[in-house]
């Protein structure tokens, strides 16, 4: 059995990351996989007292969802009030597949007579990136004023009803909501997560090149261009992006089928 430490920590990628990375290394190396998680939290905390949730149950929930390996099994071991030094062992991503798994849940099309697209914004956040860790200011380009221009610009132009995602809501409500949406829309971080791990089609904006590495089959966006959405057909976005990760998932699979090359010799990085 291969062993692997991660450091715990609250956001949708820090805990998609992980569950990715453990199966994806099962099955490649056609063996069972340890994942333990060490929280410098409690057991029920809640990063927020106003979460509806505690960081605990988020975790299981998407483990529980997450699509299983053949043959082989990840086990998860959370450990709390572990406040490690390190961010995880037995970690090697060269390759853009490194933590690309998917949910058993994934995004259909709905059949809705009222199609919706979720967005992944900072307009809920009671601090901006700006405001509190300038360095994370690169993952929304785009600005509260200029999301609410969006949202008029799908709602009267698309036609199509506009939902929002964030940490308010429990993370049962956000892969609902990913699972039937036409498109996620919004910035490089939190819920958008989500949105990958169910396979939904994306528009994200960033002007980093690590978001197209870590969404490969999404639409990346340096900058909103309002005239540029108006004239978008949603419809023909959701379709390429559905080409585009067909295509990316055939590539996974021949990652996965070429033997490892790594030793797991427990480095922590």
């Amino acid at each position: 059995m291969i062993s692997i430490e991660w450091k715990g920590k609250i956001g949708y990628g820090d805990i998609i990351s992980p569950l990715g990375y453990a199966h994806n290394v099962a099955q490649k190396n056609c063996d069972d996989v340890m994942l333990h998680l060490k929280w410098m939290h409690k057991r029920w905390e809640k990063f927020k007292d106003e979460d509806p949730e505690t960081l605990d149950a988020r975790f299981k929930y998407l483990f529980s969802i997450t699509r299983p390996v053949h043959y082989h099994k990840v086990h998860l071991v959370q450990t709390f009030n572990n406040d490690i030094k390190w961010n995880h062992t037995n970690y090697f991503d060269d390759s853009a597949f490194h933590n690309l798994w998917f949910s058993k849940i994934r995004n259909l099309d709905n059949g809705l007579t009222r199609p919706y697209v979720v967005m992944n914004t900072t307009q809920t956040h009671k601090q901006q990136f700006s405001e509190y860790d300038e360095g994370k200011q690169w993952k929304d380009p785009v600005g509260i004023d200029g999301y609410r221009h969006l949202e008029d610009v799908i709602r009267q132009h698309w036609n199509m009803e506009v939902y929002h995602a964030d940490y308010t809501m429990e993370v049962r409500e956000v892969v609902d909501l990913y699972k039937k949406a036409v498109l996620a829309i919004g910035y490089h971080g939190s819920t958008i997560w989500c949105a990958r791990f169910v396979g939904c089609p994306m528009i994200i904006f960033s002007d980093k090149k690590i978001t197209k590495r870590a969404f490969p089959w999404a639409m990346v966006k340096n900058k909103l261009e309002p005239q540029e959405f108006i004239n978008m057909n949603p419809y023909e976005i959701r379709k390429k992006g559905i080409a585009r990760r067909t295509e990316i998932e055939k590539q996974l699979e021949s990652y996965l089928n070429v033997p490892n090359l790594h030793r797991f010799r427990g480095e922590r990085t």
